[in-house]
């Protein structure tokens, strides 16, 4: 098995270390992958459906006794076709899709009295200190893990363990701000569509009616002559004039009331995430403290000094090797042989 990586701390653990691919020798942390829990505030769209459906069955179900047989009301909702029955439908689908939002933006809310980082004002992170952080998320649970702060806080630390410069964190963050604002407007993607789809129904039951209201106008016209037709005849006009306005007002309003609460959800998620933002620059960003990167100009005059004292170095290396020869050289000449002056006298 070939080394891996730590998902808490980043440290490379050995393959052949006891127990490796379960704890990291460094942090303590244990790789055993853990089931994915929900991230973000993206509702769940079928648990919606499920009491959506419970919602409206008990609507139908119960209503007619609630609202009272042969009132205006029984006639609004129970008495005008099929159109009002999948109004309320999707009223509930859409409502349930928002209320199921609310514990999860309060779940992310909590993730500031996690103390995931120093918050004393002086504190300082360096690199060193990103290791303890980054074990203690790692001892997190699976829906402490998924908040959208502990994932930002978790990356930006993990990219500061790794690579020990600051740099380019401030664009990780900027990164990962947008794509959680990107999560956040996709998760009212089906109650936007069904804000748009209630008053489309709305106006297809208006032209149901019209219709209904115009053939029922053609039979007036047929039983001119006939007084009791001629009664029945009104009845079919007002009737159908009556689902044509009613079937409107009724997805108007509903309309406007899945509106209400999603803007008031939508202000407390910009808050959500102006809280973040603000976070992870005044407990994290700004308090990382790295080595200060060398200008380029001082790089580059560096650079210039070593190449030109290597090359002194090379040229006295080549001084030297020219002054031993030489030596070598003149040698014999300035020490004559103990044999030779020995001879002469």
């Amino acid at each position: 098995m070939s080394a891996v990586s730590c998902i808490a701390c980043g440290q490379i653990i050995p393959a052949d270390l006891p127990g490796s691919g379960t704890v990291c020798p460094h942090c303590g942390v244990s790789q055993i992958a853990t089931p994915a829990a929900q991230v973000g505030t993206q509702p769940n769209l079928l648990l919606a459906a499920a009491i959506a459906g419970v919602c409206a069955a008990a609507f139908y179900g119960i209503g007619p006794w609630l609202l009272l047989r042969d009132t205006p009301l029984y006639h609004l909702f129970c008495g005008h076709g099929w159109v009002p029955y999948a109004l309320v439908t999707l009223f509930f689908v859409a409502l349930c899709a928002l209320l199921l939002k609310l514990p999860l933006i309060q779940r992310e809310q909590t993730a500031f009295s996690l103390r995931l980082l120093p918050e004393e004002a002086e504190g300082v992170i360096e690199q060193a200190d990103s290791r303890h952080l980054l074990s203690r998320i790692g001892r997190l649970t699976p829906r402490q893990k998924s908040l959208m702060v502990v994932i930002r806080v978790r990356q930006t630390l993990l990219r500061l363990h790794q690579l020990g410069t600051a740099e380019k964190l401030d664009d990780l963050l900027r990164y990962r701000a947008e794509a959680d604002a990107a999560a956040v407007d996709s998760s009212y993607a089906l109650p936007k569509f069904i804000i748009w789809a209630i008053p489309v129904l709305g106006f297809v039951g208006t032209v149901l009616g019209i219709s209904n209201g115009v053939q029922s106008f053609s039979t007036l016209i047929q039983n001119a002559a006939d007084l009791e037709g001629l009664r029945e005849s009104l009845k079919g006009v007002t009737y159908g004039l009556g689902q044509a306005f009613e079937t409107t007002m009724i997805a108007l309003c509903m309309s406007l009331l899945l509106m209400l609460v999603m803007s008031f959800l939508q202000r407390r998620e910009d808050r959500l995430l102006a809280e973040l933002d603000e976070y992870c620059m005044e407990h994290l960003l700004h308090k990382i403290r790295t080595p200060a990167a060398i200008p380029e100009d001082a790089m580059a005059a560096l650079t210039s000094a070593v190449r030109e004292l290597s090359q002194r170095c090379r040229d006295l290396q080549a001084v030297q090797e020219e002054a031993l020869r030489n030596l070598a050289d003149v040698r014999p000449a300035a020490a004559p042989s103990p044999t030779r002056v020995v001879k002469q006298s």
